[in-house]
């Protein structure tokens, strides 16, 4: 190792100023001995000044300057000692990192736009999950189905009758098989031809997926009697006269 002038001026110089001492008699500047080491000129110069608080992690800049004093032909373990005697008087230990900065988190990284538009992507789907369950209700739910003519056990006086009632104005309606148009309010009618005799009116409602609700009326219409039957019946009842015998 080749001869090297130290200065005199203060023998009991600290780590940081050695450290100087030893780049500057070894004629680098802070930035030649980063491009040297690869370690950062800001961090050399944060050693060389003791400001511990700019290291991210004092404990672990042992390394930095080890690989510097060597890279300067020093005594490693001279200034390893005086580096850790600074850490100790600092209240640093070298079995635990320092806590002189707060601890980066995940949480740092997320900034106020990305939480934005994480929540925003998160209302969509949400927003889109929810019309899409309100929709499959509406399809597979059961319609309201009322139906307020005719009653039940009607006797009609003619071969017709006015079925009348509400359900729900998207509902698929079939009164006796044939489909029949609900209004916007819900509403309909029609007018259903009635054979003599019992009939049933059968009226079903149903969604697009859902099962059908079923609402039966029976009605009886009155067959009509024969042309003689009915001539019979307008005419005046017959007396009827009897005789009476003595029985021996």
């Amino acid at each position: 190792m080749p001869f090297i002038k130290k200065k005199l001026t203060n023998a009991k110089l600290g780590f940081g100023a050695d450290l100087q001492e030893l780049r500057e008699l070894r004629g680098f500047s802070r930035e030649a001995l980063a491009r040297l080491t690869g370690i950062h000129a800001l961090t050399i110069a944060a050693l060389e000044q003791e400001r511990l608080e700019d290291l991210t992690d004092p404990a672990y800049a042992e390394r930095h300057v080890a690989m510097l004093v060597k890279t300067l032909e020093g005594s490693t373990n001279f200034y390893l000692e005086k580096y850790r005697a600074l850490l100790q008087g600092r209240g640093i230990h070298g079995d635990h990192r320092a806590e002189l900065h707060p601890r980066v988190s995940s949480m740092d990284f997320l900034v106020t736009s990305r939480l934005v538009i994480l929540a925003g992507f998160i209302l969509l789907i949400l927003l889109i999950g929810g019309y899409v369950a309100w929709q499959a209700k509406q399809m597979t739910s059961l319609p309201v189905l009322t139906v307020e003519s005719p009653a039940e056990g009607m006797h009609l006086d003619r071969p017709s009758i006015q079925v009348t009632g509400r359900t729900d104005n998207t509902a698929k309606l079939t009164i006796n098989g044939t489909s029949v148009i609900v209004a916007d309010d819900g509403s309909f009618s029609i007018e259903v031809d009635v054979p003599p005799g019992l009939s049933v009116i059968d009226v079903r409602a149903n969604r697009r997926y859902s099962a059908p609700v079923i609402i039966e009326r029976h009605v009886f219409l009155e067959r009509p009697l024969p042309p003689d039957v009915r001539a019979a019946t307008s005419t005046e009842p017959l007396t009827a006269t009897s005789t009476s015998g003595t029985v021996q």
